[in-house]
């Protein structure tokens, strides 16, 4: 039947693009509701309010930590696959840059929450 094929797409498209959407404007939203913040709170040091700490964590485990799982499993796969090896061999450092790059930014979510739970 033609809804086997269609229905898991399109709950794998909600949760692939719709989910990670809501959540970029979220971000937006959280930094709107911390801006309104006494300037003579005890925690206000000019970073990111509690609003923006939640949506950005939460934001690192959705997004961030599923993209770093891939881009290991494809860094491995090119590294091994003599084929991909040839044609891929440029973008062994690009793909190192982001997979540091996305571990440094949940190792920063990660910290908020250490602090938060201290």
């Amino acid at each position: 039947k033609w809804y086997n094929h269609w229905f898991p797409a399109l709950i794998g498209g909600f949760f692939v693009g719709f989910v990670p959407g809501v959540l970029e404007l979220a971000v937006f939203f959280a930094i709107w509701a911390d801006s309104g913040r006494d300037e003579d709170e005890e925690q206000n040091d000019g970073g990111p309010g509690p609003f923006q700490k939640g949506v950005q964590s939460s934001e690192g485990v959705l997004e961030a930590l599923p993209e770093v799982i891939m881009q290991s499993v494809f860094y491995m796969r090119a590294y091994n696959d003599p084929f991909l090896r040839t044609r891929a061999s440029g973008i062994y450092i690009l793909v190192g840059i982001s997979i540091f790059a996305s571990l440094l930014s949940i190792a920063s979510k990660y910290i908020w929450v250490d602090e938060w739970m201290v």
